[in-house]
C-alpha cells in the first residue's frame, strides 16, 4: 500500500498578449502553472516545484519557463500562483501542526 508519493497539477493563468507567436505570428497566449506536490495518504502536504507556461491561442503552440525570458516569467508567475490556487497543497502540513500543537497543548 502507497501511502505517500508526489502529483502534478495543472493551474490555469489569465490571457495575455505578449510577443509574437514563432510559429503562426499571433500574439494571444493562454498562461498556466504545472505545480508539484508531495501527499501523504493522498492529502496534498508539500509544493516541490512550480513551472509556468503559455499556449498561443491560435495554433496551441506551448513554451514552458525554460523558453521564456525573465521578465516574462516575473509577469506571469504572480498571476498564476496566487494563494487561492497554492495554499490547497499546503493543507496536509497545515492539519499536521494543528495536530502537533493540539498534541503539545493537552501535555
Amino acid at each position: 500500500m502507497i501511502i505517500f508519493g508526489t502529483r502534478g497539477k495543472t493551474v490555469s493563468g489569465p490571457v495575455i498578449e505578449s510577443h509574437m507567436c514563432e510559429h503562426c505570428g499571433h500574439n494571444e497566449y493562454v498562461t498556466f502553472g504545472l505545480l508539484r506536490y508531495f501527499h501523504l495518504y493522498w492529502i496534498p502536504s508539500l509544493v516541490t516545484s512550480k513551472k509556468i507556461g503559455m499556449e498561443c491561442t491560435h495554433c496551441r503552440k506551448s513554451y514552458m519557463e525554460s523558453e521564456l525570458s525573465q521578465e516574462q516569467i516575473q509577469g506571469i508567475k504572480p498571476h498564476v500562483f496566487n494563494y487561492q490556487n497554492t495554499l490547497p497543497y499546503f493543507s496536509g502540513a497545515i492539519l499536521f501542526g494543528c495536530f502537533i500543537l493540539l498534541l503539545l497543548c493537552m501535555m
